[in-house]
């Protein structure tokens, strides 16, 4: 199994992810097509296992023995960005480690490392993202792989799986941002020609937003991150600005979230409609649809076989 690795098309991928408070499993039909057909898209609490339902599904018909990408859930791995020093390929990993040494607090000897580079644009600096996780990161979603009998092909990481998503979207061609918020933070991300450019974590997540929702005061500090940000990608890295910014579903409701939030920055804001980019047989519960997007996103991916 390769590590954050992957390329080529299957008919069938899954996707699955495992976080501090929940999991999910996902099944797309032909990935790589205009509009994938969901086959299967089941979220449960960690701590309660998975269902033999479930085990029973993934195990049977064009589910067994489909590749499988895990996907990493935000905690789990450190993702930061670098420049790339000038030396040989090969000797490239052994350098970024040099470089983030004192920049997480475990081993980097014996981490987990690999490199995403963002494409070279005229007359800038050349720009890395290194994903950066201690040994045992991926040990408990791992297990849940091997529990529910699946071809695990790749890890991926979550800023990764909201890049396959994007890619989807007809603004990603210029450029595009995604606002995915947890209960604790956010995540901004910034895809452009179907490549990872930004990503960014944010502090602001939906506990705070509804804490605050009759000061408005976390949703000003929300803006204030995410226009820094942007200001700082437009004007420093991509020299223009995006077209839009996509906000994925959330877990709890936050009622005129994407107005309030368009309403006090410069970009174009709106709710990313996860419909169009799949076939569902019929629409998932809000809380369910939060914990697939990852998973959905994971499945996007090419693997190889």
């Amino acid at each position: 199994m390769a590590l954050f690795k992957g390329k080529k098309t299957q008919k069938v991928h899954l996707g699955v992810v495992l976080g501090q408070d929940f999991g999910a499993v996902v099944a797309l039909d032909k990935p790589m097509s205009e509009k994938p057909r969901v086959l299967l898209a089941e979220s449960f609490v960690s701590d309660g296992g998975v269902s033999s339902e479930l085990r029973s599904r993934v195990q049977k018909g064009v589910l067994k023995d489909a590749p499988a990408i895990a996907v990493g859930a935000p905690g789990q791995y450190t993702l930061m960005q670098v420049e790339p020093p000038d030396v040989p390929p090969d000797e490239l990993t052994d350098a970024v480690r040099w470089q983030v040494r004192d920049l997480v607090d475990f081993p980097v000897e014996t981490a987990l490392l690999d490199l995403f580079h963002v494409p070279e644009i005229p007359q800038q600096r050349k720009l890395a993202y290194a994903a950066v996780a201690p040994p045992s990161a991926f040990h408990s979603l791992l297990e849940l792989t091997e529990d529910l009998q699946l071809a695990c092909e790749t890890i991926d990481i979550t800023e990764l799986a909201l890049t396959h998503l994007l890619t989807r979207h007809p603004d990603q061609a210029v450029g595009v941002g995604g606002l995915f918020l947890t209960r604790h933070g956010g995540v901004l991300v910034v895809v452009r020609q179907g490549a990872l450019y930004f990503s960014r974590g944010l502090s602001i997540g939906t506990d705070r937003l509804q804490m605050d929702a009759q000061t408005g005061d976390a949703l000003s500090l929300l803006v204030l991150e995410l226009q820094r940000s942007l200001d700082y990608f437009e004007g420093s890295v991509l020299r223009s600005q995006i077209a839009s910014l996509q906000i994925f579903p959330t877990e709890v409701e936050l009622p005129g979230f994407p107005e309030q939030l368009g309403s006090q920055m410069t970009t174009r804001v709106a709710g990313l409609n996860i419909y169009d980019l799949f076939e569902m047989e019929q629409p998932l519960e809000p809380a369910d649809l939060y914990r697939c997007l990852i998973p959905l996103g994971g499945a996007l991916r090419e693997v190889e076989r």
